[in-house]
């Protein structure tokens, strides 16, 4: 499993429009794709695109992450994919210092997935989905260089 960056808008739809990640992104009312601002790492593994993970600045030492990993891959790949995504952001990006991440309440499995991640949850950011509240997790550049990537 290997992260490039990449601006191809082409690539990036054809990972955030497929129909097993279309519910999820359209839980957020602001979804675009921003590739002049925003950080687009496309996942290959064994030549096949898997997924993009998705980084966006929020300050100039705070950056929010969005994984979307297509529906055949996630599970036992889920962890993985953040793992080396965010060590991607580590060894590429030192002025970030946290990674804030939100989810849409509904999904039960992010505590474990993001607990595993090595997230911290922060908080709750109530009515700030369709579906009502997202759970804020966090983890700082200090915890993503303790993660083991070696999966």
């Amino acid at each position: 499993m290997i992260f490039i960056r990449t601006y191809s808008k082409d690539l990036i739809k054809r990972v955030l429009l497929d129909e097993s990640l279309l519910e999820t992104t359209s839980e957020d009312d602001s979804f675009t794709i921003d590739a002049e601002s925003d950080c687009y790492l496309s996942c290959v593994d064994n030549g096949t695109l898997i997924g993009v993970a998705v980084f966006s600045p929020e300050s100039r030492r705070v950056v929010n992450y969005h994984p979307n990993l297509l529906k055949e891959y996630r599970g036992k790949r889920s962890i993985e994919f953040t793992a080396k995504a965010l060590k991607w952001l580590y060894d590429n990006a030192e002025m970030y210092q946290k990674v804030n991440a939100k989810f849409p309440s509904v999904y039960k499995h992010i505590e474990r997935y993001a607990k595993k991640s090595g997230f911290t949850f922060e908080g709750v950011d109530r009515e700030s989905c369709k579906s009502g509240d997202r759970l804020c997790y966090g983890i700082t550049r200090k915890e993503i260089g303790e993660l083991n990537v070696n999966h």
